[in-house]
């Protein structure tokens, strides 16, 4: 039994990864992986980093954790690339070359393995999984409807103003400005909102120097 660790950043699209491998195992017949998903157990085991390449990367603690994992990973995995600008692209093509251009790579479009992805190559090499994991403070409101312009508004202002450092955002709510509910996917880099098909009622929030009180009162003001 191989032990595959995927690791990366908070909303990197580990799970997508996950699922568009189990889909090529199963059309492989391949039946000997083991998938942990940030799996902090100190066990001989394979790293693959995971990496959203939709935006350039300009927070410094992410990158730092980003160059501190590539040396642990066989694999890098540029995630969402059929969402990525040219230009971007070869920002991280950039990134690869500086910080792990011994790594190999591949690039996942639309959730989906090539037919010819070398899986077994990657698995080779086993190396200790000794990556140091995000330790994020991780807050969660309930909400019954949200203003999405008034909370980014004011996640901003935490940011900027407040010196808050927001990793994650993530949710199902419903909304002042859309009939259906909309999904919330921020990261440390880039917001994304898009139609989904139920609102849970619940905003979760990831970051460093996180205020709960203010932040509590953003959510609360945001549904007013």
């Amino acid at each position: 039994m191989i032990n595959l660790n995927l690791i990366g950043l908070p909303g990197s699209g580990k799970l997508r990864v996950k699922q568009s491998l189990m889909l090529f195992l199963e059309k492989e017949v391949v039946n000997s992986v083991k998938i942990h998903i940030d799996n902090d157990e100190q066990i001989q085991t394979i790293n693959w980093l995971v990496v959203d390449i939709r935006s350039k990367l300009t927070h410094l603690q992410a990158e730092k954790f980003l160059v501190d994992a590539v040396k642990k990973s066989s694999l890098i995995i540029f995630n969402f690339a059929e969402s990525s600008d040219l230009d971007v692209q070869i920002f991280w093509q950039k990134w690869k070359a500086t910080n792990a251009s011994h790594v190999p790579s591949v690039r996942l479009f639309y959730s989906a393995f090539k037919a010819d992805f070398g899986l077994t190559g990657f698995l080779q090499n086993t190396v200790k999984n000794e990556h140091q994991p995000l330790k994020l403070q991780t807050l969660d409101f309930s909400v019954k409807q949200l203003n999405l312009e008034h909370l980014m508004a004011g996640l901003d202002a935490c940011k900027q103003n407040l010196q808050m450092d927001i990793w994650r955002i993530k949710g199902a709510v419903q909304t002042t400005e859309y009939a259906n509910p909309v999904a919330l996917e921020g990261t440390v880099n880039r917001w994304d909102t898009f139609s989904c098909d139920e609102a849970k009622g619940k905003v979760t929030i990831q970051g460093l120097n996180l205020n709960k009180e203010f932040l509590k009162e953003v959510v609360d003001a945001s549904q007013l």
